[in-house]
């Protein structure tokens, strides 16, 4: 279980975030960490300590959400939209195990000790700001 103790920036995840998905129905395979996908990470760069070594490779096991709707936007058109164009509010509730952490200043982070069935548990609504406005959720 990844916790507070594997690092001060991790902290109980109860409350909202934004996840870009590629599938509608939602379906749990676009939920999952770059561990969960058997991707492979990369290799440690020759002049990059340990620690943030350590740290990239936790955060490999998350999986990426934003704080806000507008920065999943951006995200998602940064990437000329390739890592999908539905964006899925999730609401963790209280009292879960699942846990968050900040990754950069740009509000994106990532949710561990969860699986992807139980994310999809927690979508609230689907937004498509490709293709409507941005206030439009169903």
């Amino acid at each position: 279980m990844i916790g507070p103790s594997d690092s001060p920036r991790i902290v109980p995840a109860a409350g909202t975030y934004y996840h870009i998905a590629k599938i509608e129905p939602l379906d749990p395979v676009d939920f999952r960490s770059q561990e969960q996908q058997n991707r492979t990470p990369r290799p440690r760069r020759p002049n990059e300590d340990v620690t943030s070594y350590e740290t990239y490779r936790r955060q490999w096991k998350g999986v990426s959400v934003h704080d806000t709707l507008e920065q999943s936007r951006r995200h998602a058109e940064y990437f000329k939209w390739r890592i999908g164009d539905l964006i899925v509010e999730l609401v963790i509730p209280e009292g879960t195990e699942i846990t968050y952490e900040r990754v950069g200043e740009d509000g994106h982070g990532v949710l561990y000790n969860t699986v992807p069935e139980t994310l999809v548990a927690y979508a609230t609504k689907i937004f498509r700001p490709r293709t409507s406005a941005m206030g439009q959720a169903e």
